[in-house]
Formats: C-alpha cells, structure tokens, sequence
C-alpha cells in the first residue's frame, strides 16, 4: 500500500508538530527555577523610597562600613561615632547572586572595637552582595558591598 501525501495529511502533520513543540515547551518552561531579585521583590520595590533615604544617610557619613577579608573571617569595621553598641541593630544580609536559597541573614553585634567578625567557611563559594541594613540613634542607613569568596 502506498502512502499519499495530501493537503489534510499536511496540515494534520502541522497541527501534530505544533502541538508537540508547545506542550515541550510547557514542560521544560515548568522544569526552570525562576528566580526574583528577592522573595517578596513586589513589596520592596514599594519600599524603594526608604532605601533611598538610607543610602543617601549612609552617603552623608564621613566614615562608612569597611569590609577586610582575611582568613575565612571577614571582618565588617563600623563607623567609629558608634560609641555604644546597644544603640546600634539591623541586619548583614549575604545575597547569592546564584541563588537566593543560599542567602544569609546575620543579626549586627558589634564588639567594642566596633567590629564584627563573620566565618565564612560555610557560604557558598561564589559572588555575594552584601547589604548592612542599620539603625543607629533613630537614623537609618543602608550600604552594600560586592565580594568574591574563593
């Protein structure tokens, strides 16, 4: 028996790799983690005006946040006005560029010297983003800061 190719075979053949081509794309689009900038990206872009505040607080400071590699410690130096440490609150966040299961969220507890000492040994290599989200005697400041764990 011989097969005849026809207009209705044709379009049934385009109906079916159509067809096919979408539903492999609903599969592999559902396979894909789709990451946001952050979790509740929505509600932060709301906030965005806050932040602005804060950075321009932080712009304002002579003396800003420093940050010192060295030995799997990194060392965060506060400005050295802080003269008492239960003033001071907020939050280190370690953003993973790769992946935001990976973040890590530090509470700030400065020592005397106005230092805080973070191991690293159990990040992630990789690239973070490191935001100081802090408060200090009511005035609110935000700095961030790009590092390279090896």
């Amino acid at each position: 028996m011989k097969f005849k190719f026809t207009w209705g075979t044709g379009i049934l053949l385009t109906i079916i790799i159509f067809v096919s081509f979408f539903i492999s794309f609903i599969i592999f689009s559902f396979t894909k983690d789709v990451n946001l900038v952050t979790k509740d990206y929505f509600p932060d872009e709301i906030a965005y005006d806050v932040k602005i505040q804060k950075i321009q607080n932080t712009n304002a400071l002579k003396e800003k946040i420093s940050f010192n590699l060295n030995n799997n410690v990194l060392k965060i130096k506060f400005p050295s006005f802080i003269n008492n440490q239960k003033e001071i609150s907020g939050t280190i966040l370690f953003y993973y560029i790769k992946s935001a299961r990976k973040d890590i969220i530090y509470p700030i507890n400065i020592n005397k010297e106005n230092n805080q000492f973070i191991d690293i040994q159990k990040l992630e290599k990789g690239r973070y983003t490191i935001r100081v989200d802090w408060t200090y005697k009511d005035k609110s400041y935000f700095q961030e800061e790009t590092v390279e764990l090896k």
